[in-house]
């Protein structure tokens, strides 16, 4: 699918049938078995019970979360009194440096690792293990998810490597218009984005030139529907993946016109589910991948107004959990973090929308990388971050503690949630959603302990804003 390939991963804390919570240590409740991941849990628990701005540290936590046999955490004031009881020691503001409940031995859990993502990420650029001989036909977003990675972290990969990643990924462009999975594969959409994407990071005019945009032009055409939706390949299947993908390209590369989006965003918002969230399709369940390719479609489109925007934005505020903090992609779910910004973006772009409007509404393909914001990047001397709750209509603190906390591979990359490998398409939506909780609409919620923010991302492109317009510009 177009937000990749999640990992069927088993349940974040493993549990045994036992008896009711008890405070009482001589009881026989059921526990979770990492010490480790208790001092996670719990330290999420007590950054969002109080609400306050406080710099990040790490509780550790001596003893084991317990759950009651219906598999349900305890409140947030109890696991809260747990991680007092095992570090009365530790206050609010202690120094982090001290602390020492990361399962890695690394006391600053608490920041992201650059040197060791930007690591991670190089070494996947040249050269991947045989196991990834089953993404053959998703080569163009290996590169866009490692690509994109390495600019939110400010990481240049140099004019010889750019020139040849660039090459690789023109050489998986159709004779007939649009991408392919691979060199000599069938066009497809997915890929299609993926590699208009990559070549938009990498910035190359000689790169834009290449593309055939009268053959990609003839074949998005030829995927449209009766319905009013496109396929994501011709005889594909027709969800909103298509439709966002297919805007975004056309809006890309300068050929988006009335006739191919003609009907697409009525079909979208046939696709708004009776709780307010979007699905694959009209009638089927409310996704978070498929709510922010909707919306971002519709804002490409400048017809935002066929939805209900209040209720997709109760929909999407009920996706963020109270004790992780990051997000899950349907209701009933497990938190991940790639959700991190297909959730995330959501509330970046609706922000705009309802809680500062622009002064002119949306027309069609009038929208402006980075028109939705930004204010200055401030912080404090004191060592509180100025925008301490941050601007978004989310819990920004509490997003990026789960993904300090819980998504970071001590080795480099980042990942769905603890227990789970890294891999390279976690790690670019793990980290895109951190950079649209820090840069949020007007205000920057950095912590103290970060030298630097993420570099900016644009919620309703997936790339940054000054690689979108350079791309736009050009045509």
């Amino acid at each position: 699918s177009t937000w990749g390939h999640v990992s069927c991963a088993s349940a974040m804390l493993r549990t045994q049938q036992g008896a009711a919570p008890s405070a009482d240590a001589s009881s026989e409740p059921v526990t979770v078995t990492s010490k480790a991941q208790s001092s996670t849990e719990a330290t999420i628990a007590e950054n969002l019970s109080d609400r306050k701005p406080f710099p990040r540290f790490v509780v550790h936590v001596e003893r084991e979360l317990v759950l009651d046999p219906f598999m349900q955490f305890w409140n947030i004031e109890q696991v809260d009194e747990l991680a007092r009881a095992a570090s009365p020691e530790r206050e609010h503001g202690s120094d982090m440096s001290t602390s020492s409940g990361a399962d890695d031995g690394n006391p600053d859990r608490g920041r992201l690792h650059r040197a060791q993502h930007v690591a991670y990420l190089l070494s996947s650029l040249e050269r991947l293990p045989p196991s990834f001989s089953a993404l053959d036909a998703s080569r163009p977003w290996l590169v866009y998810w490692t690509l994109n990675s390495l600019h939110l972290l400010g990481a240049e990969i140099g004019r010889e490597l750019a020139a040849r990643v660039g090459e690789f990924v023109l050489l998986c462009q159709s004779p007939d218009g649009g991408f392919c999975g691979g060199p000599g594969q069938m066009p497809h959409l997915a890929p299609t984005y993926a590699a208009i994407c990559a070549l938009a990071i990498l910035g190359d005019p000689a790169l834009f030139e290449s593309i055939n945009r009268v053959g990609l032009y003839r074949w998005l055409v030829s995927l449209r529907k009766p319905e009013g939706g496109l396929a994501m390949s011709v005889d594909g299947e027709a969800d909103l993946r298509a439709a966002y993908c297919a805007m975004h390209v056309a809006y890309m590369c300068g050929v988006l016109t009335p006739a191919l989006a003609e009907g697409v965003g009525p079909f979208i918002a046939r696709c708004q589910s009776w709780d307010g969230g979007l699905s694959a399709v009209p009638g089927a369940e409310a996704h978070g991948g498929y709510s922010f390719c909707g919306l971002a479609a519709l804002v490409l489109l400048g017809e935002t107004h066929l939805v209900n925007l209040d209720r997709l934005l109760h929909w999407v505020a009920h996706r963020q959990m109270t004790v992780e903090g990051g997000f899950q992609g349907r209701t009933n779910k497990l938190v991940d973090g790639c959700y991190s910004f297909w959730q995330g973006a959501q509330f970046a772009i609706l922000g705009a929308l309802l809680a500062h409007p622009p002064s002119e509404p949306l027309g069609f393909g009038t929208y402006a990388a980075g028109q939705f914001k930004r204010g200055p990047v401030v912080t404090s001397t004191s060592g509180v971050p100025v925008a301490a709750v941050g601007d978004l209509l989310c819990h920004q603190w509490a997003l990026m503690d789960y993904i300090n906390f819980c998504c970071q591979d001590p080795r480099g990359g980042l990942r769905d949630k603890p227990g789970v490998g890294r891999d390279l398409y976690h790690s670019c939506y793990v980290l895109s959603g951190l950079a649209v909780a820090q840069h949020g609409l007007d205000e920057l919620c950095v912590s103290p302990d970060e030298a630097h923010p993420l570099r900016d991302i644009d919620p309703v492109l997936a790339v940054n804003p000054e690689a979108a317009r350079d791309m736009r510009e050009f045509f």
